[in-house]
């Protein structure tokens, strides 16, 4: 007997683990709603005993190589069961040595994209594509419950887990036969299509090759398919996967203006998939996180996805409302993000991605950076470059400062920059204080922002008063000049307590923003090891902004960044202030 029933469904993709393993557990956030019609087809078959005499027949079997979300939905279920029937069953991997391999016909339930011929057949046997799911009874005591996008099979986990119930002879039975459930969305390649006549698409410059001939490699690793990667001067196909933004954007139209910061997307049309960002980095994220969620799987189900679908990526993920508060109008933030050289650990794969997401996602007007290597310079002009220009990027010898500024360019203006070296100090490249007149773009407004980076160590503490005299009379001289609010950012590498500190704060008449800031939603300590988490109960900080007693404009909010994300970007976390410039 068979039943159909029309159903309205939500798609909603949850969280994607994006980088290497070395970079250890880090997720990006996608969003995409699709309400769809769909539906649902059940077939009647023998009931199925599951458990009897209290101990568990069948084996859950997952794809040895599942997402850690696509294992924690099996766990669920497997605790559901355990919950609601007081079994536990044993979960394995779909691969195993040949020499500890199962026998032929040993009871399984096998769940996912798993590499075993069950899976393999019953996708291809009714075509599931993105959105699909499938519970089938197979031959030799085998069970499927299969999905394209893994997020899916909650849907076989609901219909198996209301179709089982204990018989009379206190057996777990299952009695729900065959399911199917089909979105009924119209996916960009029909049945049959021939994916090796799909072409990858570039632009004619080929910025984007690199990641073009990236999708072709994993699509022949994972599919055996052979699919060129083309410049888009050659003629257009019937299928195709862009990659990044074309010139001729007319290939596949979309509102590519609405893109910013690290901003990336997968959208399809009737019958292509684009991929692209606002910048590098966020293409990087779309074209890895297109591999990871619709080629790695092993299965080419997995890349037919629905027509006019759009799934929108956020690289930051964690931490307060990047909104500023109300009744602000500016943003200055303090960062130190740990130059490469002197901690083996501090590798900048993945972490510069986290800077970039940063400062991208709290989008501050301007933002004083310290250690900034002649790495760095280079993937944050790639990473954030498009909205945000550098001050400087070199000191008054012409080498590379580690002590920066870098400002809004859709907000702010330049008006004049300058670096004041200090009269001590173990490097001409650290210690110095970069500043800069801003301009408001929306009122009209002008502020100071210094950058600074005092010395570090018992050792240099009388380099460090040196500094705090010099920097208090600079603070001054710069007010003085420009009759403007002058705010000095910086790893001061001097908590509240020592002498250095206080003598800043005693010879300029400045204040700290942790302290004098209208509201204060976290102020505690900014260092910290590397990937380590941060002790935020401790008060005392080495990273301040701090600003005049006189000081006309509303410094309305201090926040520390203390998430998940953010910890593993630096040694320091950000430390930023939203105000109200004086009129």
């Amino acid at each position: 007997m068979k039943r159909i029933i029309a159903l309205l469904s939500a798609i909603i993709l949850a969280l994607l683990c994006f980088a290497l393993a070395s970079c250890g557990d880090h997720k990006e956030a996608i969003e995409t709603v699709d309400n769809t019609e769909a539906i649902e087809t059940t077939a009647e078959s023998e009931n199925v005993v599951i458990a009897s005499a209290g101990t568990p027949v069948y084996t859950l079997i997952r794809y040895i190589d599942a997402y850690q979300e696509e294992v924690d939905l099996i766990v669920a279920f497997k605790n559901k069961l355990i919950a609601d029937f007081g079994l536990t069953f044993q979960i394995s991997a779909d691969w195993t040595m040949p020499s500890s391999a199962p026998p032929a016909d040993a009871c399984e339930i096998i769940i996912g994209l798993t590499c075993r011929e069950e899976s393999i057949k019953t996708i291809d046997e009714f075509n599931l594509a993105y959105g699909d799911c499938a519970v089938q009874i197979c031959d030799n005591n085998k069970i499927v419950m299969v999905a394209p996008n893994y997020n899916d099979l909650d849907k076989c986990f609901d219909y198996f887990l209301n179709n089982l119930s204990f018989n009379e002879n206190n057996e777990l039975i299952y009695n729900g036969g065959n399911y199917l459930y089909m979105a009924e969305d119209t996916n960009i390649f029909e049945k049959g299509f021939d994916h090796s006549e799909l072409q990858i698409v570039y632009d004619s410059e080929g910025k984007f090759k690199k990641h073009a001939d990236s999708i072709s490699k994993y699509i022949k690793k994972n599919f055996e398919i052979t699919v060129k990667a083309v410049p888009e001067t050659e003629p257009k196909a019937d299928h195709e996967i862009i990659v990044g933004i074309l010139n001729d954007k007319e290939r596949f139209k979309y509102n590519y203006s609405s893109l910013s910061g690290m901003d990336s997307i997968i959208a399809t049309s009737e019958s292509s998939i684009l991929i692209c960002g606002s910048s590098d980095a966020g293409l990087s994220k779309a074209v890895e996180s297109f591999v990871n969620l619709f080629i790695r799987s092993g299965h080419i189900s997995t890349m037919n996805l629905p027509q006019q679908t759009v799934m929108t990526f956020n690289t930051f993920t964690g931490g307060e409302n990047p909104a500023l508060i109300n009744g602000a109008d500016t943003r200055i933030m303090s960062f130190n993000i740990l130059s490469e050289e002197w901690d083996a650990a501090a590798v900048m794969e993945g972490r510069d991605i986290r800077v970039s997401a940063v400062i991208l996602n709290y989008l501050p007007d301007v933002a004083a950076l310290q250690e900034v290597s002649n790495k760095w310079y280079p993937i944050l002009e790639t990473n954030v470059g498009g909205i945000y220009k550098f001050t400087r990027t070199k000191n008054l010898h012409r080498e590379g400062t580690y002590t920066t500024l870098i400002y809004n360019t859709q907000t702010t203006k330049l008006i004049e920059e300058g670096l004041e070296y200090y009269s001590v100090g173990n490097s001409k490249r650290l210690r110095s204080m970069v500043w800069g007149v801003f301009e408001s773009i929306a009122t009209g407004e002008r502020y100071v922002v210094i950058s600074t980076h005092w010395d570090v160590g018992a050792e240099r503490q009388w380099m460090r008063m040196i500094e705090a005299s010099e920097m208090a009379a600079f603070c001054k001289s710069l007010r003085d000049k420009y009759n403007a609010d002058v705010f000095a950012c910086g790893d001061y590498n001097a908590t509240e307590s020592t002498e250095e500190y206080k003598k800043f704060i005693q010879e300029s008449g400045y204040v700290d923003a942790k302290n004098s800031a209208q509201v204060i939603n976290r102020a505690c300590k900014t260092y910290h090891t590397l990937f380590s988490n941060l002790n935020t109960s401790i008060y005392e900080s080495i990273d301040h902004i701090t600003f005049s007693k006189e000081t006309k404009s509303k410094v309305l909010y201090y926040n520390t960044l203390i998430a998940d994300y953010v910890i593993d970007a630096s040694d320091h976390n950000p430390i930023y202030i939203d105000i109200k410039l004086a009129k």
